[in-house]
């Protein structure tokens, strides 16, 4: 059987056949596909610092978060060989920060958790560090910030939101209202907004640890 080394993040594919794991062997860290139905695992791409992943709905590219790096990698599924820095990590490549801009001129800070919604028009990620929930458009790569703005558990729209240390979001697809759900980590709650108005809520959690 293969072996894994802290594995951090994962993601299916539409046909639940294939799993896609990200794990941390060293700084330089690999992506593994596992065949769901022959449990094969095989290596499809090298990245840095690996955490969170995502899927496109036509499972044609794999966006995943090198936190290490502070910037978003986009894997070419098919071959696993076209690793595409698509946004932050700046000029220098592996820069930290929180300005919005597109492509490589956005910064982030740790980013861990990322998800696509369900027409494959955009990214949000949870920037850690910059206690955000970032936007990026695929189409054009700009990187907004759509909720959060510095540390706290303030409820509210937008900007006026705060997170503390963001791990994990996923995507609402089945709602009548599409939802993000987040983990916010420091806060030890779940946080949700709604996608249309960017409207924060707390939906589970007091904010102690327990």
């Amino acid at each position: 059987n293969a072996g894994f080394y802290y594995p951090r993040g994962i993601a299916v594919s539409a046909d639940s056949s294939t799993l896609y794991v990200s794990h941390y062997p060293s700084s330089t860290a690999y992506i593994r596909k596992v065949d769901i139905a022959t449990q094969e695992v095989t290596a499809l791409s090298t990245v840095w610092y690996p955490w969170g992943m995502a899927l496109t709905p036509d499972n044609v590219y794999l966006y995943v978060c090198e936190y290490g790096a502070h910037r978003i990698a986009r894997i070419t599924v098919s071959d696993g060989t076209n690793v595409h820095v698509y946004g932050g990590g700046g000029v220098g490549g592996t820069s930290s920060g929180s300005t919005d801009a597109a492509g490589i001129s956005a910064l982030f800070s740790n980013p861990r958790g990322i998800a696509i919604d369900k027409a494959g028009s955009y990214l949000y990620v949870a920037d850690s560090n910059n206690h955000r929930i970032r936007r990026i458009a695929l189409a054009t790569h700009a990187v907004t910030t759509f909720a959060g703005y510095s540390s706290g558990s303030t409820n509210g729209i937008g900007t006026v939101a705060r997170f503390y240390n963001p791990f994990d979001i996923v995507y609402s697809k089945g709602a009548g209202t599409d939802y993000l759900y987040v983990a916010d980590r420091s806060n030890h709650r779940i946080r949700r907004i709604t996608v249309a108005t960017a409207n924060v809520e707390t939906i589970a959690g007091t904010g102690s640890a327990s």
